[in-house]
């Protein structure tokens, strides 16, 4: 059976990496040599946050000429070039993070085909020519995504959220009349939907430890997200383990109901009018919270059930070795 390496940010402590160290985790259950490569490549250790996972660690060397299988995140498939195997595959990890490194307009440019044709590395391999690669997708709007691009063939490979959220044990008579929000995500939309109701308590998710973000999520009412959803987002699925009330725009992967899979009334197109309509919703969350909680039990149902689905995907990928 070939060697997995999977390529890995360094030094980066987010959703993403964590899930790259997971699938390594995974592999290895399954009897398949998986490794970690961290990119841009030199001499790295894993991070303690992902100490657990127990992952082997090569070289840009060792590797770079042998026959393996190499996996990379959407937004290094420029480091596809730098392997001689032919067994490569893209995982979309998120859709939209791949162009806001690569904007939609670069492949039409002067200048990109200059880098390109100076130096094909320098550049993101460009969607025409993603059909000479094979893609995993860790989420129903990567894989939708990928057939408009003519992409048919890609292998569903999701994630789950780790123990420490799925056993939060939240005393719903602790909660408060709070809203928490990601002040990164729908900027502008969010902003004026705080500004259109005053008379709420809107708390931003910033200048936090882990700890104070679970600590927030666990006495708050709500959390909003009109952020783009690039991929299947964490944060939704952990407010909703802290038992919140999720309310979402319809971008990205919230616009379908595989990877957001809440109760419709809860999903807002952003206009001006949404903004009177949200408000009103938050209000009536916090006069009737358990009613409101208890639309989100089937959300939580399958979270809790996402380790299980992810296994068995890595499996069926094994056996593809």
């Amino acid at each position: 059976m070939a060697k997995v390496v999977i390529l890995c940010p360094a030094n980066s402590v987010t959703g993403g990496p964590e899930l790259l160290h997971q699938f390594a985790y995974e592999l290895s259950q399954n009897n398949v040599d998986a490794s970690i490569l961290y990119y841009p490549y030199g001499d790295y250790k894993t991070a303690d946050t992902y100490a657990e996972y127990n992952v082997d660690v090569v070289d840009y060397l060792s590797v770079k000429n042998g026959k393996h299988v190499f996996v990379f995140p959407e937004v290094a498939t420029n480091l596809a070039y730098d392997f001689e195997s032919k067994k490569k595959y893209i995982w979309w990890l998120s859709v939209d993070n791949y162009f806001k490194a690569y904007p939609k307009d670069l492949y039409s440019s002067l200048k990109f085909k200059i880098k390109a044709i100076l130096n094909k590395k320098s550049v993101p391999i460009p969607m025409d020519n993603m059909k000479q690669y094979k893609h995993l997708s860790q989420s129903e709007y990567g894989l939708q995504f990928l057939k408009k691009h003519n992409v048919v063939e890609a292998f569903k490979l999701t994630d789950y959220l780790n123990d420490v959220h799925l056993n939060n044990f939240v005393n719903i008579k602790d909660k408060e009349n709070i809203v928490a929000y990601n002040p990164k995500k729908g900027v502008a939309f969010t902003q004026a939907l705080i500004q259109a109701n005053p008379t709420i308590q809107f708390v931003p998710i910033q200048g936090m430890t882990a700890v104070q973000v679970g600590e927030l999520l666990n006495k708050s009412k709500v959390y909003i997200d009109f952020g783009e959803h690039p991929g299947k987002d964490r944060i939704p699925r952990e407010a909703a383990m802290a038992r919140c009330v999720v309310i979402t725009g319809k971008k990205g992967s919230a616009a379908n109901d595989i990877d957001v899979p809440i109760p419709s009334e809860y999903k807002f197109t952003e206009n001006d009018e949404a903004y009177f309509q949200i408000g009103q919703v938050i209000n009536d969350i916090f006069t009737d919270f358990i009613s409101h909680n208890n639309q989100f039990e089937n959300y939580r149902t399958i979270i809790k059930s996402e380790y299980e689905e992810f296994s068995a995907q890595v499996k069926e990928f094994a056996k593809l070795l």
